[in-house]
């Protein structure tokens, strides 16, 4: 009696377990929107930008924040009620969010939009007006003119390396043997390709954040917010291609 109750059971199990899948596929394979399903007490929210994909047709307390969010920038009514529907109001106005910044205009509140809309928020809290100009701007052209100078080391490097890389081209090119002209040609990438992955990383990780951490830590002393000098400004921060 006992097993047939646990078989039926299974059965009931894997009937609506297979009911949903098919429900999914038909959602996608028709003009009606996937609703998402997102458990908010697991998902990363930040005070004001919600760290979650999300898209049309999702139910959410996090598509209020985005809504919010929204209003705060401009895109949607100021006398919008949010709710917890990404509907068609909500697509149309990340859409219109995305064209403005430069971004493909799919609607979708993923990475890219997340972090443009970090940086607007970060624009409009940056507003210090205790900060000592006269200490802070030559701070400022001194971080700046480092970062040129390590930078033009950093094309320098780059430079010699495709020097080096075309000399030791053609030097394995002089050679009639086969095979010991494929081995110095592969040398000649292989040391080609380690010299600008030094440069880069001595760029990046060495001399540019030096800068960067010096120029924060004076910052300090002419009464600059830390959104300021560095949650802001250092957004230019992602490595060299």
């Amino acid at each position: 009696m006992i097993k047939k109750i646990l078989i039926i059971l299974v059965f009931l199990g894997l009937t609506v377990g297979l009911s949903k899948v098919l429900a999914v596929e038909n959602a996608a394979t028709s003009n009606e929107p996937i609703p998402l399903v997102i458990d908010d007490s697991t998902s990363t929210v930040s005070t004001t930008v919600p760290e979650v994909n999300l898209q049309y047709g999702a139910r959410s307390g996090l598509v209020k924040a985005v809504q919010q969010l929204l209003k705060n920038l401009g895109y949607l009514p100021a006398d919008l009620e949010p709710t917890e529907y990404f509907g068609q109001m909500t697509r149309d106005a990340i859409k219109q969010f995305q064209k403005d910044y430069g971004l493909p205009a799919t609607g979708f509140w993923g990475p890219m939009t997340r972090l443009v809309a970090k940086g607007k928020i970060l624009e409009r809290a940056a507003v210090d007006n205790n900060v000592n100009i006269a200490c802070i701007k030559p701070l400022v052209e001194k971080r700046e003119n480092d970062l040129l100078a390590a930078y033009n080391a950093l094309t320098d490097k780059l430079k010699l390396a495709r020097e080096t890389r075309k000399n030791d081209l053609l030097a394995a090119w002089s050679y009639q043997n086969g095979e010991e002209r494929l081995k110095l040609i592969k040398d000649a990438w292989k040391k080609y390709q380690q010299a600008v992955k030094t440069a880069r990383n001595e760029w990046y990780f060495g001399a540019r954040k030096n800068i960067w951490k010096q120029f924060i830590n004076d910052a300090k002393k002419c009464n600059a917010s830390i959104v300021e000098t560095e949650k802001l400004e250092i957004i230019e921060g992602v490595p060299v291609e």
